[in-house]
């Protein structure tokens, strides 16, 4: 009977040992665009990692001459941007993690530079990859020349880590000569500009808000000469448009490029348009592109609806990187209000009205403190509300084994639709297979079946997007699955998620 016993918990732990890789740290914390970085993973199960995937299409190659997981990754040149990769092997395949694309020569942060006296010695332009210990506050020097101006950085909150920076620039003799807590725009990094008044040394401290520490609190430091962006206008490209650029120091937009995003039709807002008088003239479906351009400013859009007709004004500001809170009104040409868009939760500006006459109407857009910045850029979708839906999952990882299978939660929310929803994988291989595909008539959600066939290779992997369809009474709709929930869990201080990484799910078949 003791045999039976040990064998039992040898088995028990031999499961808990194959447990998915988790990736902890990665060093350094960037790539270069068009050259070779050694990335330096740390982390559990990554003995026997074999593969490197990136959103941006790196090529990587393991390095088997080091004690630790390594890649040798060719960075394409195009890349720009935050990306995100992951690691896969025998166990299946890791979290996700974030890194950056920067052209700063970098350097690691050193062991002891937690007081004044060892502080750091930097030469700007340079980046520092360090990890906050507890409690501790971490110190740089540089020498600076008199009305030299630097920008400075902290990279923590855009990578997922849990650091929220605070940086100070002090004198030789700790004298505090500038704060920053946190930046102009909607993350929660600091990040500003310093001109120095005469010739001299200058220490950089930085320390979390709260002087937390640990392997969670990693940071990128950036210090150069170089612009700082906060947004841009428009806030996506649109074809044949010039950005402008907001933020700090020589903003040069024949230099800049967006890095994300495919050029679109976009309209473009015209002044003067304060006033139901002056309002722009558009047709729905559009995506208006505008801004606040001083404190008070409100801009009015003029459409046309047919009886009964649905529509839906979603607005996009700070998960595209504008500090704007936008509210959104809808008027007759006398000025009465018909509907308010909702102001409270997570919402960026928007509302859907159903128009009980036909006729002109009016689009009102404003900033909700009314005593915002200026320049405040925004982007609406105006669209028909047609019946349809749409899927979100609190996971995005599927890992099988053998004959085994993988199970996942689709939630559905409807919109005026009450009949059947088809699932159906969009990038898998032919090898994994969805059972149970179909969100059953008013049901909300379902429980979808993975398995692997017999051909499926031990010890791949990829990734995929999941895509609901139905024959609605305006056609068929389609939507794919969002992961944004999943996303919040593995960065919970990221407020919206990567526009690359939701509604991709990863998969690996796991050896036996």
């Amino acid at each position: 009977m003791s045999g039976k016993v040990l064998l039992i918990l040898s088995c028990a732990c031999a499961l808990q040992l194959r447990a998915s890789p988790q990736v902890d740290q990665i060093t350094p914390k960037a790539l270069v665009s068009g050259t070779n970085t050694t990335l330096k993973f740390s982390g559990s199960g990554l003995k026997e990692i074999t593969d490197l995937w990136t959103s941006f299409g790196c090529t990587a190659q393991k390095l088997t001459n080091s004690d630790e997981l390594a890649f040798q990754v060719d960075c394409p040149a195009s890349a720009c941007g935050i990306g995100a990769l992951q690691v896969a092997g025998p166990d299946g395949i890791s979290n996700y993690e974030l890194i950056l694309i920067d052209s700063l020569p970098a350097q690691t942060g050193s062991p002891n530079h937690h007081t004044l006296s060892n502080a750091q010695t930097i030469v700007p332009p340079i980046a520092i990859d360090s990890v906050l210990k507890q409690d501790s506050v971490d110190y740089y020097k540089f020498h600076g020349k008199s009305r030299q101006t630097f920008s400075i950085e902290a990279v923590a909150h855009r990578l997922g880590s849990q650091m929220d920076p605070v940086i100070r620039v002090l004198d030789q003799s700790g004298k505090e000569l500038q704060f920053c807590d946190d930046e102009g725009g909607t993350s929660r990094d600091s990040r500003f500009q310093f001109t120095c008044p005469r010739d001299a040394d200058y220490i950089l401290a930085i320390h979390d808000v709260g002087y937390g520490g640990g392997a969670a609190f990693d940071y990128r430091l950036r210090i150069g000469e170089f612009p700082l962006i906060w947004f841009t206008y428009p806030l996506e490209p649109i074809e044949n448009v010039t950005p402008e650029l907001f933020g700090m120091g020589t903003l040069d937009p024949e230099q800049f490029e967006y890095c994300e995003g495919k050029p679109t039709e976009g309209l473009l807002e015209q002044e003067p348009n304060n006033s139901i008088a002056q309002a722009q003239v558009f047709s729905i479906p559009a995506v208006l592109n505008g801004k606040l351009q001083y404190s008070g400013d409100v801009d009015f859009f003029k459409f046309h609806v047919e009886k009964n007709q649905k529509s839906v004004f979603h607005g996009a500001t700070s998960s595209l990187g504008s500090p704007a809170d936008l509210v959104l009104r809808i008027t007759k040409e006398d000025g009465k209000v018909i509907k308010e868009g909702d102001v409270s939760g997570a919402s960026e500006g928007s509302l859907t009205n159903r128009f009980e006459e036909g006729g002109n109407y009016y689009l009102q857009v404003r900033e909700l403190s009314g005593a915002a910045g200026p320049n405040l850029p925004y982007e609406i979708e105006a669209r028909e509300a047609l019946p349809g839906f749409s899927l979100s999952c609190d996971t995005d990882k599927i890992e099988l084994a053998g004959d085994g299978e993988s199970k996942i939660k689709i939630t559905c929310l409807r919109f005026d639709y009450d009949g059947p929803i088809t699932l159906k994988l969009v990038g898998a291989p032919p090898e994994i297979k969805l059972q149970d595909n179909e969100i059953a008539e008013k049901k909300n959600e379902i429980e979808l079946k993975f398995k692997a066939s017999d051909r499926a290779e031990p010890r791949s992997f990829g990734h995929f997007k999941i895509i609901g369809s139905a024959k609605t009474t305006a056609g068929t709709f389609t939507n794919e699955v969002s992961t944004a929930a999943a996303l919040k869990k593995a960065f919970p201080l990221i407020l919206y998620p990567n526009k690359l990484l939701n509604g991709l799910f990863s998969f690996a078949v796991k050896e036996n």
